[in-house]
């Protein structure tokens, strides 16, 4: 989804993704006029939406904590408010949301520090456009039994 037409953030974590990576993928759009915003975060953060996600044009949720004060201006200077998360919903995947547009979103059910945040932005979303779902139960990659079925799988599989 294109929150804000024009602006592009990456995220760069140094294990699976690099800043030289990041730099070079911004090349073409940085070429059509695109603002780039590249952001530096800890490769225990998996990836970027896990910490920070837009929710709006200029809105976004993020464990503050946890991102570049750099960064953190960088969004402030864009005009880009930001509604603050605890770290603790970095384990969790709490920031992982996902905004379809249009005041819909949607979100774990679980987490109530983000369903509550989402369901006060103002302006409110249209009547029945915030989707709080159930998405998951348990983080696949935190699940041994989940991860031993997976090795099953791909061994019977050849």
């Amino acid at each position: 989804m294109r929150c804000r037409e024009g602006l592009l953030i990456l995220g760069v974590s140094g294990e699976r993704s690099s800043m030289s990576g990041a730099e070079a993928f911004a090349v073409p759009f940085r070429g059509a006029g695109w603002d780039v915003l590249i952001c530096a975060f800890h490769a225990d953060h998996l990836h970027l939406d896990t910490i920070f996600c837009m929710v709006s044009q200029n809105e976004a949720i993020a464990c503050v904590d946890l991102l570049d004060d750099d960064f953190m201006q960088a969004l402030a200077a864009r005009g880009i408010s930001v509604l603050p998360m605890p770290a603790s919903l970095a384990s969790s995947l709490g920031c992982n949301i996902l905004a379809l547009g249009r005041g819909h979103i949607l979100a774990d059910a679980a987490d109530a520090v983000v369903t509550s945040t989402l369901t006060t932005l103002e302006p409110r979303p249209p009547s029945g456009c915030l989707a709080i779902c159930r998405l998951w139960r348990r983080h696949p990659l935190s699940d041994p039994a989940a991860a031993a079925g997976r090795r099953l799988n791909q061994r019977e599989r050849g």
